[in-house]
């Protein structure tokens, strides 16, 4: 294949003729979704699951001020768990924090040492 040395004026018209191409392209896709018709289905559970996660730093009074998702029914309000699965004694307890709050904790008991199993 013989090398070929474009001019810098050629470069650019083929890069400008590459990006205008891209572009276009990239515009025609929803014109193209609209014209077959297609309607996307949503729910109330689907248009939340699409949502952008809520970011918290629920560990800031530790010194930890990273963002983190929360998971649903996290809180442990609800006794029973609220949809999660306790494995090993593992339980959700009311408990009162040094500062007088109090509310659900995940208890989970002490694993026995590995010499033990």
């Amino acid at each position: 294949m013989p090398y070929i040395q474009l001019s810098r004026r050629a470069r650019r018209a083929s890069l400008l003729a590459s990006l205008t191409l891209v572009s276009a392209m990239v515009s025609a896709v929803p014109a193209m979704a609209d014209d077959d018709g297609l309607v996307a289905s949503t729910t109330t559970a689907s248009q939340q699951e699409c949502m952008a996660p809520v970011l918290s730093q629920p560990f800031s009074d530790l010194k930890d001020n990273r963002h983190y998702v929360l998971a649903p029914g996290g809180d442990f309000s609800n006794p029973n768990g609220g949809g999660w699965q306790f494995f090993g004694g593992a339980h959700v307890a009311n408990d009162t924090t040094p500062d007088g709050n109090s509310g659900g904790t995940l208890e989970c008991p002490a694993a026995p040492p590995l010499s033990a199993r």
